[in-house]
């Protein structure tokens, strides 16, 4: 065993929301006396300290957690001492990985002093029944929490995090709403123009001509603790942020909730639910619009939305993106002849010359340049239409790449618009 003097030890400390709360707590501060005095008698020299109070331990994205491991890296600290293991996390899969793989691999020593864990004893068979007790405990707290929420959404309480823009939280009850004094009477205006035939990109215009805070820059002002997670890139307002707005029945005073469901507790990854799916709830809160507006608004909103004509599909949706800022093409119209559609730089499209430059590329010219690449590399290497059907979802087009096939190696194509294929019904259809 090394000297006790070799080691820079880090002392993690974590509490999650369901535990305690959200400020750094007793709890928190039992386990740095705890970790302090542990190290203290053991002789290991303190390098840092690192605390995640509010967060979960399923999820290992924590700030903390990852600057420690930023310092791991950079062979700052080989000694970690937790006061458990649910401490380090509650997934046993991915705490599993850490303790039995990483930390060794790291010269890492891990100690969790309440569970009598030591990476340097060989009597550590205990540590993986103990990561699946904690899940078990983590998926038991998840499935109490949905209760819960469940529960409170169909009693009309309204959950969410923030609330909805020109609204804000009861002081005396969290879970309901009222007006907020500054942003409601927005929310009105926006209501009256578009009832009055205004566009939602013209509702936008006008916005920003006023210097309206959009909503995104109006909860940073309220919430300047969110994190970079938590914010957006959108300083402006939009014509899909308006349109979003006017279709929200919370501004009628009801609440609709439940519309996304997190695949499972240990991953953020949500699913969008089925509008019959969604628990609404009538008559929550005080409406800042009449249902005759409201109505207005979106009839004058919709009938002023483009309809699709015709049976034109536009094969390169997703995969078609501008060579200069990186978004994806978007289909606008022509009036070529026998052309079914230009596509143009969706940065530009959506906000102008501040994004991009306004440039496009007719539709059936970029469908002739992608057939004639791929004819053109499955006649040079004698590449049949099924090895091709193959292999499919490996194809690109790219800057310096290649794909290996039976027949030797295939150089892909260079074309300003980078395209991806990974439709195998889309590549048929071009050679058909």
């Amino acid at each position: 065993m090394r000297p006790s003097s070799t080691y820079r030890a880090a002392l993690y400390m974590r509490l999650s929301k369901d535990d305690e709360g959200a400020s750094e707590s007793a709890s928190i501060s039992t386990q740095r006396k705890m970790l302090r005095n542990y190290a203290q008698e053991n002789g290991f020299a303190i390098y840092d300290e690192y605390v995640d109070d509010g967060w979960s331990g399923t999820n290992f994205e924590r700030p903390d957690f990852r600057r420690m491991i930023q310092d791991i890296e950079s062979r700052k600290v080989n000694l970690i001492i937790t006061k458990d293991l649910s401490r380090l996390g509650r997934d046993y899969i991915a705490t599993g990985q850490y303790t039995e793989i990483y930390f060794p691999s790291k010269g890492v020593r891990y100690i969790a002093i309440n569970d009598g864990y030591d990476s340097d004893s060989p009597y550590t068979d205990i540590a993986p029944f103990k990561n699946v007790v904690n899940e078990m405990y983590a998926r038991d707290i998840s499935r109490k929490i949905r209760s819960a929420f469940a529960t409170k959404m169909q009693d009309g309480s309204y959950i969410g995090n923030f609330a909805p823009y020109g609204y804000r939280k009861d002081p005396t009850n969290k879970n309901h709403l009222i007006p907020d004094e500054k942003t409601a009477p927005i929310v009105q205006e926006i209501f009256q123009m578009a009832a009055k035939g205004s566009r939602p990109v013209e509702i936008a215009h006008h916005l920003n001509g006023k210097g309206v805070p959009s909503r995104s820059v109006y909860r940073r002002s309220r919430h300047p603790h969110l994190g970079a997670e938590r914010r957006s890139d959108r300083s402006e307002w939009t014509s899909g942020a308006v349109t979003k707005l006017l279709g929200n029945i919370v501004y009628l005073g009801h609440i609709a909730q439940g519309k996304t469901t997190k695949v499972s507790f240990k991953s953020r990854t949500t699913i969008r639910n089925p509008r019959r799916d969604w628990i609404v709830v009538m008559n929550t809160h005080e409406p800042l619009i009449d249902q005759d507006t409201f109505d207005m608004a979106r009839r004058r909103t919709q009938c002023r939305t483009c309809k699709k004509k015709g049976t034109f599909f536009n094969l390169f949706s997703g995969i078609a993106r501008c060579a200069d800022c990186g978004r994806n093409m978007s289909t606008v119209s022509t009036r070529k002849k026998g052309s079914p559609a230009n596509l143009a730089c969706g940065g530009y499209k959506l906000r102008g010359g501040r994004e991009c430059s306004n440039h496009f590329i007719d539709y059936n010219h970029l469908y002739r340049i992608v057939l004639d690449t791929v004819r053109e590399h499955t006649d040079e290497h004698g590449l049949s239409q099924d090895l091709l059907f193959r292999l499919i979802d490996r194809i690109e087009i790219g800057q310096g790449s290649y794909v290996r096939t039976a027949q030797g190696r295939v150089k892909r194509q260079t074309i300003r618009i980078h395209v991806r294929f990974s439709v195998q019904d889309s590549i048929k259809e071009c050679l058909i």
